[in-house]
């Protein structure tokens, strides 16, 4: 089994539609994820883990309406297991304002 550090997702700029940003084709471990508002405007951004076979909503969101001040950045530090087919998914109350990009290790 080998553990290879990656860059999943991004950066990419959210829509106010839930997008699928990654597919897992094997296990992985979420270590890190970076959000950025380059928006003249607070923003609120919501992220989903979503088993296979489901689609985004309450019981797979973990983050939700996460508010973002006008020109900051987040870090979120964490230690999320994500299986093989499962998928993260994301939106954002305005569209091109968010910047996201998740890193972690690839379990192969």
């Amino acid at each position: 089994m080998a553990y290879n550090p990656t860059r999943f997702i991004g950066p990419v700029l959210l829509t106010t539609t839930n997008t699928n940003l990654k597919t897992f084709t094997n296990k992985g471990i979420v270590k890190s994820i970076f959000t950025a508002n380059t928006f003249n405007g607070p923003i609120a951004f919501s992220l989903y883990l979503v088993p296979v076979g489901q689609t985004p909503g309450l019981a797979n969101r973990i983050f939700g309406d996460v508010l973002l001040a006008e020109n900051t950045s987040r870090s979120t530090e964490t230690t999320l297991i994500v299986n093989a087919g499962e998928a993260l998914w994301a939106s954002a109350n305005t569209s091109n304002g968010v910047s996201m990009m998740v890193s972690g290790v690839e379990i192969v």
